[in-house]
């Protein structure tokens, strides 16, 4: 594994300001590889299925949470390199009691070691946290914590390794093998991506928050007004973390690099669409990045980052509109790139999750 990032450097890094070239268009190499609602795996339902866990081109982890207009339920799919199917769930997530049932992350470290992080409400019990586990058959509650929590989500490196995370006093808890513990961190946790145990990465809105094995300390990657919503971290000298940066009611898209000694800056490409944060990245490989935020006109804009130029890139027509692409991800031991978006439509509005291909 890579080796663990040196925190005086992550904490004392020169921020070197780049400024971005204009985005220009590119023709579109991205392919659409699966539609929830087409596919009728959920019925014919509103569906929102962003959290993505990719162990490699046969084997990849989708959920979310589907809705007949009155109640949430949970759903999590699994693909096996030919097509997606549902996976059995644990009674507390598909009682009829809930008025809510939502999985707002799943993670893998690998083919033994996925979990999911869900939410669920009834009048009775009011609202929980569950911890589930999948134990090669179907998904089993490892823990419930019974109290809320806005946002709720989590990562594992191994099965003595695993993190959740929430608001609302929530905080975060790291899983060792045996117990629950609560961990102190600098911030509520939004998104996280890690290298390795000892080298995590937090997106924590007004900064970043980086974990070095054995605590949890607030990096802020530039100036300003931050609003950081997303970190991808690959190697420990390749993450990258977006949002933006606020003045007044307005937010200017930004995207930060760290190269292993120093943050690099890119201001957001300029348009009629610019204040508008970024909401997902992932790292090429080479340097630059994909990355995605909401189009104030509807679905999504998407760039790829190149050598400081932001290249705005096309998804195939959709019949029902323009997907808002939630998630972005590499697959493991291949060039393929998935993209994963939400099709808002018809006046309620609906929703269709729908899974895009590319190449990095």
């Amino acid at each position: 594994m890579p080796r663990p990032l040196p925190l005086a450097a992550a904490l004392t890094a020169a921020l070197v300001a780049v400024t971005a070239s204009p985005a220009s268009a590119a023709p579109s190499h991205w392919k659409l590889t699966y539609d929830v609602a087409a596919s009728r795996t959920l019925g014919n339902v509103s569906n929102g299925l962003t959290s993505l866990a990719v162990l490699g081109p046969r084997d990849a982890w989708l959920a979310g949470s589907w809705d007949n207009v009155a109640t949430n339920f949970s759903a999590i799919q699994h693909f096996d390199g030919h097509r997606w199917r549902n996976t059995p769930l644990p009674g507390v997530l598909t009682s009829k009691r809930n008025s809510l049932s939502a999985v707002g992350e799943v993670s893998a470290s690998s083919s033994g070691n996925i979990w999911a992080f869900a939410t669920t409400q009834t009048n009775a019990d009011g609202v929980m946290q569950h911890a589930l586990r999948w134990n090669g058959r179907a998904w089993t509650v490892q823990h419930t914590w019974k109290r809320e929590s806005d946002r709720f989500t989590g990562v594992t490196f191994g099965p003595k390794d695993v993190w959740a995370f929430g608001d609302r006093g929530f905080g975060s808890r790291h899983f060792d093998g045996s117990s629950w513990r609560q961990v102190a961190t600098p911030g509520v946790v939004q998104q996280v991506s890690g290298v390795s145990s000892r080298n995590i990465w937090a997106a924590a809105g007004a900064s970043l928050l980086h974990y070095d094995g054995r605590a949890w300390r607030a990096v802020k990657p530039g100036p300003g007004a931050l609003d950081i919503r997303a970190v991808s971290a690959r190697t420990a000298g390749d993450v990258w973390a977006v949002g933006g940066v606020r003045s007044g009611a307005n937010v200017t898209p930004v995207a930060f690099h760290w190269d292993g000694r120093a943050w690099h800056r890119y201001a957001g490409p300029r348009g009629k669409v610019a204040k508008a944060p970024l909401v997902a990245a992932v790292a090429d490989g080479r340097g630059g990045a994909w990355l995605s935020r909401r189009s104030t006109g509807g679905g999504t804009d998407l760039f790829h980052l190149v050598r400081g130029k932001w290249v705005a890139q096309a998804l195939p027509k959709h019949r029902l509109g323009r997907p808002y692409v939630r998630t972005l991800a590499a697959v493991p031991h291949s060039t393929a790139l998935w993209a994963v978006g939400v099709i808002e439509y018809g006046g309620a509005p609906a929703g269709d999750t729908v899974v895009y291909s590319g190449t990095r």
